[in-house]
């Protein structure tokens, strides 16, 4: 197993991936660092435990946000493909025969 080393609000974690996995942890890391140094920014240092309980919600909340258009848009992809066939349909009745 190998170990990627993140850091996240003054504080460095090891955390254990799979060989080759290492930059994606870290890059994530990266990312976590800043959402919550964006949070502490604007709602004060609230403590590590709930600066990154907060990260993590926002980050949720976003996944969350994305799945529902990924629905949505599921959604929308199935109903074009019923109005495309139905198109058809008309088109080939329309046809001279």
């Amino acid at each position: 197993m190998a170990k990627a080393e993140i850091e996240v609000w003054g504080k460095r974690y090891g955390v254990g991936c799979a060989p080759g996995d290492e930059p994606v942890l870290i890059a994530l890391g990266q990312r976590l660092d800043a959402r919550v140094r964006e949070i502490a920014a604007s709602a004060g240092d609230l403590g590590t435990e709930r600066l990154l309980m907060a990260a993590a919600l926002s980050f949720l909340d976003e996944l969350s946000n994305a799945e529902q258009a990924g629905l949505a848009l599921a959604r929308l992809e199935g109903e074009l493909a019923r109005l495309a066939g139905r198109a058809e349909q008309l088109a080939a009745k329309a046809a001279p025969e």
